[in-house]
């Protein structure tokens, strides 16, 4: 392959990464998009644009995880859209009924389970589960 052709498969990638939002397709992407600078600049067999990827791929999978983790941002919140909400309180704004309710968190409405409690309840976050917020009662009351 061509640098041409590298250069399309990244823009490819980061568009099928854009629409999916995924955060995976970056690093093949980024890969990609590498693979076709070194492919421009040096002529090279398949075989070694291969073998250039593949080690592209790992090399900014391994240094992203490492920049990742020393900004203390877990790997597991990174496509965990309702990790960040664990242990804040909020205040229902309708009621929990068998188990089931609804709350918008700034603009985003977020689907509930937790005990049966009355909008008004102060809850706080205890645990996320495919986009689902398990509440509970919060000790502190307004």
């Amino acid at each position: 392959m061509d640098a041409l052709a590298w250069g399309i498969l990244t823009l490819i990638t980061l568009l099928v990464e854009v629409l999916t939002g995924t955060m995976f397709l970056y690093i093949l992407a980024g890969s990609a998009g590498l693979t076709a600078l070194f492919s421009y600049l040096f002529e090279t067999s398949m075989t070694q644009q291969m073998l250039f990827y593949s080690g592209s791929s790992f090399a900014i999978y391994f240094f992203g995880s490492q920049w990742l983790k020393r900004r203390n941002i877990p790997l597991a919140k990174v496509n965990n859209p309702g990790a960040e909400l664990i242990g804040n309180e909020y205040t229902l704004t309708s009621d929990i009924v068998n188990g089931r309710g609804k709350l918008n968190i700034g603009d985003a409405p977020w689907s509930l389970v937790g005990e049966d409690m009355p909008s008004g309840t102060v809850v706080v976050v205890a645990s996320t589960n495919k986009g689902v917020l398990t509440v509970l009662k919060s000790t502190i009351e307004s």
